[in-house]
């Protein structure tokens, strides 16, 4: 006789309180089923390569699922509604080819999604929680939801190395996974070439920034590249519907539970197309470099994070230190300051010295309301307060002399840097330290 599951993992109390569509997948999974890998797709002519990609994987000995979301807001033009159905007949076609035992592709179709609510974060949401009714059909308790965009293509041992890397740290409630957009796809194109250099730097250079200052949430939030046990999912409440951003929200909460982790095995491949669909991200950011709205990729300086520097590390001691007590936080930049007082400081940590019991509850307390979009806020503050941006070469530069890995103030090559930063997320250390005159 099989062993009645609790529903808090099984998802169906999930799934009363935050489904917001009917469930499409009727069949039953395999048994033991451990990954779904969840994407969405909208207007996207190159779903199939995508799915190509992942079919070339390694496969594991566990089960696997792809859940593809093709979606719609509610009245698309014409043309675009006729482009949709004509990607959903060939990625049903290509599922229906593809798969088998062990490996099974579903393409749902989202037509008319709600025009206030439209976009990649409720796209997301509507097969992420398909991927939990599909775990808990399959009673499976290890549930690994994955995110991949339509436009991506992924390393041949992506499969076997999500599975592998949950498996290894039992503990982990999420991971962001190693990523590189290709560049030879732009070879021909200095111009497009340049942007996703610089824009990728930037990214890079932005997490390694923040590990500088003792940021303890300090890890990259790309959408297409993060995968979140299916229990801390549920618990967690879900993803969010944000048009634009939801991958920053949702796993700037998550990483606040402690014990994220980084998946350096395998990679994804992000397209560098030009897109405005949301206000940021790759495909915004190269439209702004080729149209010109950036002559320059222009970033936080250094001292931004040295003024963070002064509060990240030392968080801890403000369990004993009042906060009403000016000498007790005199170690705070005063710029810093300034911007915490203006946002409840003062008061905020008061009440949490008052409800935590020790100084690493008062931490995680702290980082939970001084987080990753809160830092944001304050370089943004520093920003419309006068405090000039520089080139990302520049910035990026600097952090690396800042710690001892290039030893001349010559300005180095941006391609340079890039591979520098992505050797190490790669975990490609020790680097010598590089003398780029």
């Amino acid at each position: 006789m099989k062993t009645a599951i609790s529903s808090r993992w099984d998802g169906t109390e999930y799934l009363r309180k935050h489904q917001l569509s009917p469930l499409q997948i009727d069949t039953e999974p395999d048994p033991g089923l451990a990954l779904v890998v969840t994407i969405p797709a909208h207007d996207e002519p190159d779903l199939l390569r995508t799915l190509e990609s992942l079919s070339a994987c390694s496969r594991t000995k566990d089960a696997v699922e792809l859940i593809v979301g093709m979606n719609l807001p509610e009245g698309s033009p014409p043309e675009l509604q006729a482009r949709h159905a004509r990607y959903f007949e060939e990625a049903s076609r290509y599922a229906a080819q593809n798969s088998g035992p062990g490996y099974r592709i579903h393409v749902l179709d989202y037509p008319a999604l709600p025009k206030r609510h439209a976009g990649v974060g409720l796209a997301r949401k509507l097969i992420m929680d398909e991927a939990v009714a599909r775990f808990g059909r399959a009673r499976s308790r290890l549930g690994i939801i994955a995110c991949l965009d339509a436009d991506c293509t992924v390393a041949p041992s992506y499969l076997q190395q999500l599975v592998a890397h949950f498996r290894a740290h039992p503990k982990t409630p999420a991971c962001t996974i190693y990523f590189e957009h290709p560049l030879e796809a732009h070879f021909k194109d200095p111009k497009l070439r340049g942007g996703i250099v610089r824009y990728e730097l930037y990214l890079r250079y932005y997490v390694h920034a923040l590990r500088y200052a003792g940021f303890p949430h300090a890890f990259q939030t790309v959408g297409s590249s993060m995968a979140v046990r299916c229990d801390v999912y549920q618990r967690e409440g879900g993803m969010n519907r944000r048009q634009g951003g939801e991958d920053f929200y949702f796993l700037s909460k998550i990483m606040t539970l402690g014990e994220f982790s980084e998946l350096r095995s395998t990679t994804v491949y992000p397209s560098a197309r030009i897109s405005n669909r949301v206000p940021f991200g790759t495909g915004r950011a190269m439209s702004d470099w080729i149209t010109g709205e950036q002559a320059a990729w222009q970033v936080y300086p250094l001292a931004a994070f040295d003024s963070l520097r002064t509060l990240c590390p030392r968080a801890p001691q403000l369990w004993k230190a009042p906060s009403s007590d000016a000498n007790g936080i005199g170690w705070i930049a005063p710029e810093l300051a300034r911007y915490l007082d203006h946002n409840g400081f003062r008061e905020r940590v008061d009440e949490m010295r008052a409800n935590a019991a020790s100084a690493a509850t008062f931490e995680q307390r702290f980082f939970q309301w001084f987080n990753g979009f809160r830092v944001i806020k304050y370089l943004h503050w520093l920003r419309e307060g006068g405090q000039a941006q520089i080139p990302v070469e520049t910035a990026a530069g600097a952090l690396l002399r800042r710690g001892g890995r290039l030893v001349s103030a010559a300005p180095a090559n941006e391609e340079f840097l890039l591979e520098y930063y992505r050797r190490l997320d790669r975990g490609c250390e020790p680097l010598q330290p590089i003398d780029t005159r």
